[in-house]
């Protein structure tokens, strides 16, 4: 018996606001916040409203159905759906019945959510592995508070993987994590796995094969572009022989193909897959739960896995000199930030590290030859630095200010004077915005 897993994995990024330097006079007549400035809430309200329409209510109304008709013990049809934090709260935002379907499918038992990176960053590599358990720990809250989900399995961004990261989803308590199938991990997809030290948390690798035929949007090695029927889809998943078979699939690099072909091959999967018996649609809990692991995986940092790469490393992220200078920008900037303990200011800091970020100054992106499936807003990658450089500048220097005047404020001496004549740090007058995200005020957060 081969259980069968489906997971989708969906962001929505907060997209970079393309004008900061031209309308950097006007904001400062408005008195414009710096989530004004600095984020395009127009542009991600429109994006995310229109892949809702076309792509997000669609699969999960088809979604609902299915688990509702194929709902016995025979043929019970399950799957699972790691959101970050930042699809969450725009989803509550800009589509609250969407949140209302998904809440009622982890009612029903039928959806397992998965918890990950609140921003879809890349944080599980940097230095120390605070940043990384905090974001962690926000998704699942705002998991817990809009869908009712409570959570035992990771998802990293695009399954990112190594050693460390092992180590970390351990102390985090998770039981399980799904991970990149990388070939030259040398083991099977179609089993569990524990890090090498982390010996209570299972790894399940996806198959990558039955995963990307199903979100490939263009032709390979002369292959046929056009989806498998459901009839064909269902023949390849039974003849993969194995303990487990977990397909992904990314909302949105299939937005696309989804709003065609996707939702007649999701409709009548579970049908033809019952005509051949011997598989089981099951959550990765519950295969975490039923199936031993086989061995340790061994993946050393410098060997770092991901889904982005095909497998062979972390490069769409980190692969020119741009990236390179955009995440130590990031990483370096955090001890300031903590030092200020503002949330107003970690939360623009952690939206600016978004993982899409990085990918929009990949090359391949913009590369009509390569199968790079990130969607963009920009015309190249050098337009996609600029637009960064010149905001995290600015938010760079605003920090410094903030940071040296809580320095001089520590150094003056002790006196009599009356606490009305004290001068404080003025940051609120830098830093004027919304307050951050919470477990109370998700729904209705705006930039």
């Amino acid at each position: 018996m081969t259980l069968a897993c489906f997971l989708f994995t969906a962001h929505r990024p907060i997209h970079l606001n393309r004008g900061f330097l031209h309308g950097r006079v006007q904001w400062i007549v408005e008195g414009s916040s710096l989530l004004d400035k600095y984020f395009d809430e127009k542009m991600s309200a429109a994006s995310f409203k229109e892949k809702s329409q076309k792509c997000y209510r669609p699969l999960f109304s088809l979604l609902s159905k299915l688990c509702a008709t194929h709902n016995t013990a025979e043929k019970k049809f399950k799957f699972s759906f790691a959101p970050s934090g930042l699809f969450l709260e725009q989803a509550a935002r800009y589509d609250p019945q969407l949140i209302e379907t998904i809440k009622t499918l982890v009612a029903s038992g039928s959806m397992e959510v998965l918890g990950c990176p609140y921003y879809s960053s890349l944080s599980s590599l940097y230095p120390g592995s605070s940043e990384f358990q905090q974001e962690t720990n926000d998704q699942l809250n705002a998991a817990n508070s809009l869908l009712g989900a409570k959570i035992s399995t990771f998802a990293n961004t695009d399954f990112i993987y190594n050693d460390l990261i092992g180590h970390y989803i351990g102390e985090l308590g998770f039981k399980a994590s799904v991970i990149e199938g990388d070939q030259r991990l040398g083991f099977p997809a179609t089993r569990l796995y524990s890090p090498s030290s982390s010996p209570n948390v299972k790894l399940i690798p996806r198959h990558t094969y039955l995963s990307d035929i199903l979100s490939r949007d263009s032709p390979e090695s002369g292959e046929d572009l056009s989806l498998p029927t459901p009839a064909k889809y269902a023949e390849l998943l039974t003849k993969t022989y194995g303990r487990i078979v977990l397909i992904t699939l990314d909302l949105e690099s299939i937005g696309g193909l989804v709003y065609r072909n996707m939702l007649t091959v999701l409709g009548g999967l579970p049908e033809e897959v019952s005509k051949h018996g011997g598989v089981v649609w099951s959550t990765p809990a519950e295969a975490a739960q039923l199936l031993p692991t086989e061995g340790k995986m061994l993946v050393p940092v410098p060997e770092t896995v991901s889904k982005a790469d095909n497998g062979a490393g972390i490069s769409k992220w980190l692969g020119n000199h741009m990236q390179r200078i955009t995440f130590e920008r990031v990483t370096d900037l955090k001890p300031i930030v903590d030092e200020i303990g503002d949330k107003n200011v970690l939360r623009i800091w952690q939206t600016l590290q978004q993982g899409s970020v990085l990918q929009d100054m990949d090359e391949d992106t913009y590369n009509v030859n390569t199968s790079s499936r990130h969607q963009t807003a920009y015309s190249s990658s050098a337009e996609a630095y600029a637009v960064f450089d010149a905001i995290y500048t600015d938010f760079e220097g605003k920090i410094a200010t903030v940071a040296n005047r809580m320095k001089r404020s520590k150094a003056q001496p002790q006196t009599q004077t009356p606490p009305k004549t004290i001068h404080p740090p003025a940051r609120s007058t830098i830093f004027t915005m919304q307050p951050p995200p919470s477990n109370d005020t998700l729904e209705t957060i705006r930039y």
